[in-house]
C-alpha cells in the first residue's frame, strides 16, 4: 500500500529525482541501475486448494521496510479488513480509490490510486486468515508487500513487510527506505485501529 505515498511524495520533489536520473544516465549506468526484471520469489511447493503460499518481499531490493503491530481483535476480524479489497479506501486514507477485477485469490489484478499516483497490482498469495501478498508496479518501480497474521491469546500480530526496486529506489535509496518505513507504520497502526474498531462494535 506504500508505493503510491512513495511516487506522490517523489513527484513533488520531481527536481532532485530529475537531478540523480541526468547525472545517472551522463555516467551511462541507466541500465545497470534499473534492476526491473527481477524476479519475484514465491514458494510453490505447498499449495493449500487454489492458494500459492509463501511469496516473500525481494530482499536485495535498494528500499526494504518492515514491521508489526499487535491488534486487540481476533485473527478472523484483521483478516476481513486487510483482504476486502474494495473497502481500503473506508479505514486507510493513503488510498482514495479501487477498483479490483476478481475475488480474494491467487492472480486477481486491482488498481488502485492514491493522491496523484496509481498503482496497478496483482495478489500472488491468498492464505485465509494468515496471509496476503500482491506485487504492483508504477513509474518503473517494482513493489512486494506481504501481510502475515499470528492469533496470540485472543489477538492478533500482524507483520508487514514491502520491498521496491527499480531506478528510483537504487537513486534515492536512504530517501525512498524512509518513506516506505513510514507508510508501513501508517497502515499497521490504519489496520488495528479499524480491526479494533469492528471488534468492540461487535461485542457491544
Amino acid at each position: 500500500m506504500v508505493l503510491p505515498t512513495l511516487v506522490g511524495t517523489l513527484l513533488a520533489e520531481r527536481g532532485r529525482v530529475q537531478s540523480a536520473m541526468r547525472a545517472t544516465t551522463s555516467a551511462g549506468g541507466w541500465d545497470r541501475l534499473s534492476g526491473g526484471g527481477r524476479d519475484i520469489e514465491i514458494d510453490r511447493s505447498s499449495r493449500r486448494g487454489s492458494r500459492v503460499l509463501g511469496v516473500d518481499i525481494d530482499r536485495e531490493a535498494p528500499a526494504t521496510a518492515a514491521g508489526e503491530v499487535q491488534i486487540a481483535a481476533p485473527q478472523e476480524t484483521v483478516w476481513q479488513v486487510i483482504s476486502n479489497l474494495p473497502d481500503w479506501p473506508a479505514w486507510n486514507t493513503d488510498v482514495t480509490s479501487m477498483t479490483v477485477d476478481g475475488g480474494v485469490e491467487p492472480g486477481t489484478e486491482f488498481r488502485w490510486k492514491s493522491g496523484s499516483a496509481s498503482l496497478a497490482s496483482q495478489l500472488q498469495v491468498v492464505d485465509p486468515p494468515r496471509e496476503i501478498g500482491w506485487t504492483g508496479t508504477t513509474m518503473g518501480i517494482h513493489a512486494v508487500h506481504v501481510f502475515r497474521l499470528e492469533s496470540r491469546d485472543g489477538q492478533t500480530t500482524v507483520h508487514s513487510e514491502e520491498s521496491f526496486r527499480g531506478l528510483i529506489p537504487t537513486l534515492l535509496r536512504g530517501y525512498s527506505r524512509k518513506v516506505l518505513q513510514r507508510g508501513i507504520d501508517g497502515i499497521l497502526n490504519a489496520l488495528k485501529a479499524e480491526a479494533e474498531r469492528r471488534a468492540a462494535a461487535g461485542s457491544s
